[in-house]
């Protein structure tokens, strides 16, 4: 043979010549393992005195193993991967233990390895080396295992099975692949010898790695989450996705879980690395413990929605041989970075049982993965639920752009349009799109704790928190109270409240005209809100050397709303503050709500409201935008108002009081305000336009108009 030029058929002769004539009826041959010296295909010739004559032709002949030929039918079966370049390994297969079974049940060995009338030896296409031998698959031990010679690139598939000198029956299979997806098939098939080829018994359809499959499997036996992945680009670390915990359960209400126990193995489309776990196992999100889990690489299967070969992965639970179990209902704990989320989820369970053929010893095999139902907008960080009935899941989703990704310090629901105290709605798991921490942090009654998105910049429907509360409880929310980040760049002007249909997502109630730094509340009734909005600032009227090279944030020290036109009658004691932003400490021992919107309506003369306008540290030089910083009063936000007296008032006059702080920071005054009011779904500008008296900043202004807003 020539191998740098290759052999053609008959170029090749390997003879052997006895001193009498002889009857060969069998032959053995042990090829080498490296491929391009390897011959398929060989012919048996015997000299007929003048020429050679083929006696027998004898196909599928392996490299690294002893291959004998004639052989029985069924006295050769083997595991030979798919032709399908989305279904075949890119790299060469590893295998780490086949099994096969005399039984349907995969109970009792189709072969005795102490067996020594008849031992079973292993065959192969070849071996990659002398530690990856193809006895390792059959050793039973899933540490060891047996590695190709070639990938499919180099010549045919690779393929690895038994062979005895007698028939025997194989029923069911048992296959532990790699758990690295490069070294896995897809999809393979179990070829029984017939005597003269190779024929198809049973397809392995959608077999995964770093866990048992196993095949034919009963209907209902087999039951997996599916998720699906981006597609990642040559630069970038493979897709993958992480599952903190996965819980099956035989109810809708999602009470009785399936325990994995004995009779009970995890399956997986394959198997990572987490860096503070080391192998992530599949076992690892059945353990009730959130804190490990499992992670899988995407690996390529065929979509008849797409009808072609898309990116997923998935993990599940073989439940029994003889076990089918009915999962009504499942609940999913994805890892909260997005990067390690599917896109889409789907719920499949394995569909009809296999059926035989015409000839006993023959498969046809129908069954698949049938798709039980589809989990849209999953979240992470949290748990989801599936089925969830309509009403049952309730979320807040993002509807602007917010720089620096959305965060928010608390979110609570109600039943009743005026978010009254008594019917605050509790119970509620917890939900998120995606989070840097726990979406828990949203709903623990501690301001100074937020949930963060795990997106800057947000945009769309990128972010959202919620609810879920449950398949027992039917929930309409009516009202909802929601604290921001001040930080202007994440925090959000607008949001949608949205509730679970049973199939997807509805918006019930959009929320306009949001601040951070303070609770906000929607519906809001007309004139239940009122608001001071920054037009403008300046340094006219100080002295020349007191002019500021920069700027600093605009601060208010005292805000007054009055009921009548010479400011007389003030509107106090009650109402919650609101406000565009807040401006951050400028040191780290500095209360964290210093300049909260509440400062801005106490008697204290040494407290004041500052905007956020860009300072994000002390130093920064502040830009207040026009329009985009205001502070007001929600003249039905405290819990006495939310009980019931009336909170729409008509303000006619105003006075403010400019900040009093002198820092690098912090204040500097708004020349020009606009007073603006709530007119029920966005805010208007009052009939008149205020301009600042004076210029003393620490003067009370009397900011007075005339006629009804």
């Amino acid at each position: 043979a020539n191998p740098e030029k290759g052999c053609y058929s008959g170029q090749a002769t390997l003879a052997l010549s006895f001193p009498s004539s002889r009857e060969v009826k069998c032959f053995k041959i042990l090829q080498t393992s490296i491929p391009a010296r390897q011959a398929t295909s060989v012919e048996l010739v015997r000299w007929a005195g003048l020429a050679w004559e083929v006696v027998a032709f004898q196909d599928a002949i392996g490299g690294s193993t002893w291959n004998q030929r004639p052989a029985l039918a069924g006295s050769m079966w083997r595991a030979v991967h798919s032709e399908e370049a989305w279904a075949r390994p890119s790299a060469i297969w590893n295998i780490r233990e086949l099994s096969l079974f005399s039984d349907g049940m995969c109970s009792t060995p189709s072969v005795d390895a102490d067996d020594w009338r008849d031992p079973p030896s292993p065959i192969t296409s070849g071996e990659a080396s002398e530690h990856q031998r193809s006895s390792l698959a059959f050793d039973g031990d899933v540490l060891t295992g047996w590695k190709s010679s070639h990938s499919y690139e180099h010549r045919q598939p690779a393929w690895i099975g038994i062979q005895r000198l007698g028939e025997f029956q194989v029923k069911c299979v048992r296959i532990y692949q790699s758990r690295l997806v490069e070294e896995q098939a897809t999809m393979a098939w179990m070829q029984r010898w017939s005597g003269t080829e190779w024929t198809d018994w049973i397809a392995l359809h959608e077999i995964g790695g770093g866990t048992w499959e196993r095949r034919p499997a009963l209907a209902a036996t087999l039951w997996r989450i599916s998720g699906r992945l981006q597609p990642q680009s040559a630069d970038e670390a493979p897709a993958e996705w992480e599952i903190k915990e996965f819980v099956m359960y035989t109810d809708v209400q999602c009470t009785e879980a399936v325990s994995v126990r004995g009779g009970i193995t995890p399956i997986a489309s394959s198997v990572g690395i987490i860096p503070s776990q080391g192998v992530a196992e599949a076992a690892r999100a059945f353990d009730s413990d959130v804190g490990t889990g499992w992670v899988g690489s995407g690996k390529l299967v065929w979509s008849d929605d797409t009808e072609g070969p898309e990116l997923r992965a998935w993990l599940g639970l073989d439940v029994g041989i003889d076990a089918p179990h009915e999962v009504r209902c499942v609940r999913v704990f994805q890892a909260k970075e997005l990067s390690r989320q599917a896109s889409s989820i789907r719920v499949d369970w394995w569909g009809r049982n296999t059926t035989a053929g015409a000839d006993s010893d023959i498969v046809n095999n129908f069954a698949a993965w049938q798709v039980m139902g589809r989990l849209s907008e999953v979240g992470g960080g949290t748990w989801s639920r599936y089925p969830a009935g309509p009403g049952t899941q309730w979320r807040l989703v993002l509807s602007d752009y917010v720089r620096d990704g959305w965060k928010i310090a608390e979110l609570e629901m109600y039943s009743d349009p005026h978010c009254l105290p008594a019917n605050l709605l509790k119970g509620g798991e917890p939900m998120a799109s995606t989070g840097v921490n726990s979406p828990t942090r949203a709903s623990d009654n501690d301001t100074t704790t937020l949930w963060a998105a795990d997106c800057a910049p947000c945009s769309g429907n990128d972010a959202w928190t919620g609810f879920d509360f449950g398949e027992a409880q039917t929930t309409i929310v009516k009202c909802v109270r929601l604290r921001q980040s001040g930080v202007a760049t994440e925090a959000a002007k607008s949001a949608a409240l949205q509730r679970w249909t049973g199939v997807e997502w509805e918006t019930t109630m959009t929320m306009e005209g949001l601040g951070g730094g303070g609770w906000q509340k929607r519906p809001a009734l007309f004139n239940t809100m009122w608001r001071i909005s920054y037009l403008g600032e300046g340094q006219e009227g100080q002295c020349p050397s007191l002019v500021r090279v920069r700027s600093r944030a605009w601060g208010v020290g005292r805000l007054q709303f009055y009921s009548d036109d010479d400011c007389v009658r003030e509107i106090t004691g009650f109402g919650e503050p609101i406000a565009s932003s807040v401006l951050p400490p400028a040191y780290a021992l500095d209360d964290s709500d210093m300049y909260g919107p509440v400062a801005a309506f106490e008697p204290d003369s040494n407290t004041e409201w500052a905007a956020f306008c860009g300072v994000a540290k002390a130093g920064d030089a502040a830009f207040c935008k026009p329009g985009e910083e205001w502070l007001g009063m929600d003249f039905s936000g405290t819990a006495g108002i939310r009980a019931g007296r009336s909170s729409q008032v008509d303000v006619r006059c105003i006075k403010i009081s400019h900040a009093s702080r002198d820092t690098a920071h912090c204040c500097d005054k708004a020349d020009q305000v606009l007073l603006e009011r709530w007119d029920g779904s966005s805010w208007k500008a009052a009939v008149w336009y205020h301009t600042s008296i004076g210029s003393s900043s620490n003067d009370s202004v009397n900011l007075e108009g005339r006629g009804s807003p």
